[in-house]
């Protein structure tokens, strides 16, 4: 069993994208809009794609300790993309219009949730490794 984290934006995308959209009930002209936006950003912004979690329960340490390397590279480039939302954001300054904001808000809450997700997985993990392996 391999646990895959915030790995393709694309279906990233079209979830926050879809999400927002039906929580607004919108006409197709703004989810239209919406999806615009939210490809602009992706030129903007790269999301990075998650480390791959071994199962703890058949993993060696090696797979364990590349696996935490990683993890760490992940968090640190997705912190980056935060950032990069953050500036995008600050880019549009007071002009920022409510769907920016909304798809900015969606991705944003997005790449979080993926990288708390990870670090989970990992930590379960690396406790079931650390339970097979007592010395």
């Amino acid at each position: 069993m391999k646990i895959r984290g915030f790995a393709l934006f694309v279906p990233a995308l079209l979830c926050a994208v879809s999400a927002l959209a039906q929580d607004a009930d919108l006409s197709p002209e703004q989810q239209a809009a919406i999806q615009k936006i939210a490809m602009e950003i992706n030129e903007t912004c790269s999301v990075p794609a998650g480390p791959e979690i071994p199962d703890g329960s058949t993993a060696t340490r090696d797979d364990m300790v590349s696996s935490q390397k990683a993890l760490k590279m992940y968090i640190d480039d997705g912190n980056t993309y935060l950032g990069c939302l953050d500036g995008v954001e600050k880019g549009w300054g007071e002009a920022i219009t409510a769907n920016q904001k909304a798809v900015v808000d969606a991705l944003y809450n997005r790449a979080v949730t993926a990288l708390q997700a990870s670090a989970k997985a990992f930590n379960d993990q690396l406790h079931i490794y650390q339970g097979n392996n007592t010395d």
